[in-house]
């Protein structure tokens, strides 16, 4: 259909010719409530096995009412942040707690005792 940065990337129809071209069958697929997941290895476990009980979200998600869901993408958000994203945060931030708020290590009030590791940007 298409094949983004056709002549930058490839130098176009010389360097990869776009018809006649097709897509390689899938090794392994499978799908469950709708979502189409795909696997390079053809000796994958059945996907059935492969979700075990991480099911319960995706139900949770996908079912919410009779009709389903209809996802569209791709999404994209714009938050104001300055240069910590939320998902930094979340993750343990250890870039930065340690150099911007080494006093909070140095007078001790870090609450556990690997602090003074985290002083120094590591764990």
């Amino acid at each position: 259909m298409g094949l983004p940065f056709h002549k930058e990337a490839y130098g176009g129809d010389d360097g990869f010719k776009k018809k006649g071209q097709t897509l390689l069958p899938a090794p392994s697929l499978g799908v469950y409530n709708g979502l189409i997941f795909i696997s390079l290895d053809p000796e994958a476990e059945p996907l059935d096995d492969f979700l075990g009980d991480f099911k319960f979200y995706i139900d949770y998600y996908t079912n919410q009412s009779a009709d389903g869901i209809d996802l569209r993408g791709p999404h994209r958000w714009r938050v104001k942040a300055n240069c910590k994203i939320g998902a930094e945060n979340f993750a343990g931030d250890m870039y930065q707690t340690p150099q911007t708020h080494t006093s909070v290590a140095e007078i001790g009030l870090f609450r556990e005792p690997k602090a003074e590791k985290r002083k120094d940007g590591t764990t």
